[in-house]
């Protein structure tokens, strides 16, 4: 937290607390700021029990007020039009798009991971059929996951086989990233530019957040699909988990949710909901239909 990088851990006080969410709040959102209140706390605690404060003045202030989510939801898929999406990857595969971003893509929708997380992701955290997912990556540096709460993943079949044609495929290549043990490492040229652009001697492996828009756009032209993000992806695996029947709190694990409050922001009645409670309604009140 840089704002407070160079205070002495005493010299933070509720003021001095409550002009940081202040000016934080004019450029990010109330929930972001939040998230950041909330590290600063528990950052202060551990202050107050090795003695160096005598109380935590980040729990003396309050949090901001988060307004209702406003706008637009984010586009999901229902399972055709995920069946559609994934086929229309497949097709693209090495024919416009390179394989590998294929491959990124799909492991995306099969798992839905953060973009973040995915780029992160080494096959040491293969393990067991699972993925451990438990860190991510902003402007390449590497961090916890936004919640900083490991989980686990179950390596579908379909997840297997892209897991396993991207190491073949990196080996068969000899990319240069197979030493970053990275499952989706930047192509050796953007990396070598990236480099030079920043001024450094050290190589980073990790893809840009931005490396899948134009690809992931191609592909939901080719399905005839709404564009897509990665996000949308995120939203899509929510519902598909829920209209498959899989329990709220085992689904809040596997996509990583801390609160039921934000697993609900991806919620999306889709047409296979509203068919679902228009039939559950008729068998409850069991009317025939006209006169």
């Amino acid at each position: 937290m840089t704002h407070f990088g160079n205070w002495w851990v005493d010299a933070i006080d509720e003021s001095g607390i409550e002009d940081w969410q202040e000016a934080m709040a004019h450029e990010n959102a109330a929930a972001t700021v939040n998230g950041w209140h909330r590290v600063l706390r528990l950052v202060l605690d551990r202050a107050v029990r090795e003695k160096l404060l005598t109380h935590n003045p980040a729990r003396a202030v309050s949090a901001l007020p988060e307004p209702r989510t406003g706008g637009k939801r984010g586009t999901a898929l229902e399972a055709e039009g995920f069946r559609q999406y994934i086929g229309a990857a497949m097709a693209l595969s090495g024919q416009g798009v390179s394989p590998d971003i294929v491959r990124h893509i799909l492991m995306l929708a099969w798992t839905g991971m953060r973009m973040g997380e995915s780029l992160a992701l080494r096959f040491e955290d293969d393990v067991d059929n699972e993925l451990h997912i438990e860190r991510s990556v902003w402007h390449r540096h590497e961090k916890a996951t936004k919640t900083d709460d490991p989980r686990r993943v179950t390596v579908v079949q379909p997840l297997r086989e892209i897991l396993d044609e991207q190491r073949r495929w990196l080996i068969a290549t000899q990319h240069p990233g197979l030493c970053s043990g990275l499952v989706f490492p930047a192509r050796p040229q953007s990396a070598k530019t990236g480099m030079a652009r920043r001024g450094v001697d050290e190589v980073s492996w990790y893809r840009a957040h931005s490396v899948l828009n134009k690809p992931m756009a191609k592909v939901a032209e080719k399905a005839g699909l709404n564009p897509i993000s990665p996000h949308s992806l995120r939203r899509t695996f929510e519902d598909l988990l829920r209209n498959a029947g899989v329990e709220q709190l085992v689904r809040r694990a596997v996509a990583g949710w801390r609160s039921e409050k934000a697993q609900s922001i991806y919620a999306n009645v889709n047409r296979t909901d509203r068919d679902a409670a228009a039939d559950a309604f008729v068998k409850l009140v069991g009317v025939g239909g006209g006169p």
